[in-house]
């Protein structure tokens, strides 16, 4: 969540506003690029492409945390944002191989759920 830490990249890193909104536009950019391919690969190869996901996304952050620069940073956001664009079109087919059909709303709520308190967490602890 670029709104808990866009205040320390700018006091400990110096980066403007502008630079800021780049690292969103990248994130956004490769987000918005990979759902479609991912859903595909997952419909075939199921949760081999979450897990591939789940790396990007931990990898991504681990480069940003690492960074201390626009590209590194930058580039950390991209692979977040592969990693990220991934998860949703790849559960959908995960869960629907994995959870009896009378129990996938519940797992949709609890994914949904989880979500949205992690996001909500972040941004109440960072205050």
């Amino acid at each position: 969540l670029m709104a808990v830490i866009s205040i320390d990249l700018q006091r400990g890193f110096g980066l403007s506003g502008a630079e800021i909104g780049l690292l969103t536009s990248g994130f956004m950019l490769a987000y918005g690029l990979v759902p479609i391919p991912a859903g595909l690969a997952a419909g075939r190869y199921g949760g081999r492409v979450l897990a591939v996901s789940a790396v990007l996304l931990i990898g991504g952050s681990l480069v940003f945390a690492a960074s201390s620069s626009l590209t590194g940073f930058a580039a950390g956001r991209v692979l977040q944002g592969l990693g990220c664009g991934m998860i949703i079109p790849c559960c959908s087919p995960v869960l629907a191989r994995s959870v009896r059909p009378e129990r996938l709303n519940r797992a949709w709520g609890f994914l949904g759920a989880g979500w949205g308190m992690g996001s909500r967490s972040a941004l109440t602890l960072r205050t």
